[in-house]
């Protein structure tokens, strides 16, 4: 578990396109700090995110997070059938 203040770091891949913005990930109970892009190709980088956690976890929070995951695996539910027909 985060506690309050600390900082999770991770790397994010990317596909790097023309005049395309970079969405992160986000979290209504982390505020992203800093972020570096490493190049190692002209296709591909990797950012390196710094994220700090501002809030602490709510019931409000966690419900809005169940909603969201229903939502998405309804929607990959609907991408596997598409794929497999």
């Amino acid at each position: 578990m985060l506690v309050m203040g600390g900082r999770l770091v991770c790397f994010y891949p990317v596909l790097r396109e023309d005049d395309v913005e970079n969405h992160f990930p986000e979290h209504p109970c982390l505020k992203l700090i800093v972020s570096s892009e490493q190049i190692p190709s002209s296709r591909f980088s990797r950012v390196l995110l710094t994220i700090v956690k501002t809030v602490s976890y709510t019931d409000k929070i966690a419900e809005a997070a169940k909603i969201k995951h229903q939502e998405f695996k309804e929607n990959y539910v609907k991408c596997e059938t598409i794929v497999k027909i």
